[in-house]
């Protein structure tokens, strides 16, 4: 079997999906909302997935835990809450994962919803993406997975 066969395989087999985490969103206040924690989840993991820093999690919560200290599952955080819909499968150590582009996409929106930016996903992806508006349908890009943990 060729090398570059075995290769493209074993990376497809080592992909992770994403656990994406959502939120309940405050109906009085839209931008903010609840999340509950489950088992393994921290302060740095659930802000991460939310693209703000644990600080503002403890700080909306209410909480003083360490940012890298196991949460009891069940507890209540309140924070900033806005719908994410894209999501990554992690296929590699350093946290990102492959998101394939999808009709309607820019790379502005894909950006927003893995927190970073535009200009950061075309460096990450410069051997595909020479022109940052525009992207094409099917391309699968890197993107920061690190809610993928």
């Amino acid at each position: 079997m060729r090398v570059d066969v075995v290769f493209t395989l074993t990376s497809l087999l080592g992909m992770t999906h994403a656990l994406r985490r959502s939120c309940r969103h405050n109906p009085q206040n839209w931008g903010e909302g609840w999340y509950y924690t489950t088992s393994g989840d921290t302060l740095n993991i659930v802000a991460s997935d939310f693209c703000v820093s644990p600080n503002v999690v403890a700080q909306w919560s209410g909480r003083r835990d360490d940012s890298n200290a196991r949460l009891p599952p069940g507890i209540n955080l309140r924070l900033p809450c806005r719908p994410r819909p894209r999501d990554c499968r992690r296929n590699s150590p350093n946290g990102d994962g492959a998101y394939v582009i999808v009709s309607g996409d820019t790379l502005n929106s894909i950006a927003g919803d893995f927190c970073t930016t535009a200009d950061a996903l075309a460096i990450k992806n410069s051997h595909l993406i020479r022109n940052k508006d525009s992207i094409r349908t099917g391309w699968v890009i890197q993107v920061p997975c690190s809610f993928n943990q």
